[in-house]
């Protein structure tokens, strides 16, 4: 059974990095999967439930295979670029649950990192998954201590104001910065 938390934020996490069933080169040059599953070598890659065009399921030597050859493309492309004749591909049904198991992790973390996030408002606890989906559970815990500090004091406009994210879009720090000041 899922966190609702982490199946309430799953939509939302999909509009910000899409949901691209084969595997790709993201904008830092990682081999990616469905929604930011970064796979970062091809051993890992074999975890993954990749099937084959006609739906069988692929062995390891195909995932490998298909791990090289996408990590030996040219980087800087949008994820289509990434769809060969032939890729691999994950169902959305098996990729949505991976994701979901690494929310419900992220968000055990974030109630052991953060004092109070249980009782948080939802759109506070959902801002503060996000930073961990994007930046890793460390990235956050010990990345943002002002960010941290204002939302273990309550003060909304302070954390909102603390989230931005190099790298990330400007209206997805924007949606973040707004979760801190709503009012729920």
């Amino acid at each position: 059974m899922n966190n609702p938390l982490s199946v309430a934020y799953l939509p939302t996490l999909k509009q910000w990095e899409g949901a691209v069933p084969w595997m790709y080169l993201d904008s830092c040059g990682n081999v990616t999967l469905w929604v930011g599953l970064m796979i970062p070598d091809a051993g890992a890659a074999i975890d993954y439930p990749l099937k084959s065009n006609n739906q069988t399921p692929a062995t390891a030597q195909e995932i490998e295979n298909a791990w090289n050859q996408v990590h030996g493309m040219q980087e800087g492309h949008l994820p289509a670029f990434y769809a060969y004749s032939g890729c691999l591909r994950i169902d959305p049904d098996d990729g949505d649950e991976i994701v979901l198991g690494r929310l419900d992790t992220l968000v055990d973390t974030l109630q052991k990192g953060i004092s109070g996030f249980s009782g948080m408002r939802q759109s506070w606890q959902v801002a503060l998954l996000d930073l961990a989906y994007n930046l890793g559970p460390s990235g956050l815990l010990k990345g943002y201590p002002q960010l941290l500090a204002a939302v273990e004091h309550g003060n909304g406009h302070l954390a909102a104001a603390q989230c931005h994210r190099n790298g990330i879009s400007a209206d997805r720090n924007s949606w973040c910065a707004e979760q801190f000041l709503a009012v729920q």
